[in-house]
């Protein structure tokens, strides 16, 4: 397994960092092209308007059917049924955001210790 950091603060910025690495990704929707990268599709939305979202790694193009995993096993979708399909991409803005909020917030906890530990001091 892996060990659970002890201090609060420790534990405050793993938590942060995690959430972020999800915040730094935003989802492109587009027409499905043979450019798209198939690894990288994490769903898509046919022309009835159904949304489908499939699992990790992704999708891949066989002949006029895409293929792909979802939450209740194999999906097989003809190509001409598919309005768009979806894939994760990386943002630079919000990655750029993330990184100034949690910058931002470990100076905060930062300030705070430093305030907390000069109060809690005391002289004879």
């Amino acid at each position: 397994m892996f060990a659970v950091p002890r201090s609060r603060h420790v534990r405050m910025a793993t938590l942060a960092l995690f959430l972020a690495q999800s915040a730094c990704t935003t989802t492109v929707h587009a027409p499905l092209t043979t450019n798209v990268n198939q690894d990288k599709i994490t769903g898509v939305t046919l022309k009835s308007g159904r949304n489908i979202a499939f699992n990790p790694p992704g999708a891949s193009l066989q002949g006029d059917k895409l293929y792909a995993n979802g939450p209740t096993g194999q999906i097989i979708v003809p190509t001409d049924s598919i309005a768009e399909v979806w894939t994760k991409e990386t943002s630079t803005a919000k990655t750029i955001g993330v990184v100034v909020a949690v910058v931002a917030v470990l100076g905060l906890f930062i300030v705070v210790a430093d305030k907390t530990a000069g109060s809690s001091s005391s002289s004879y």
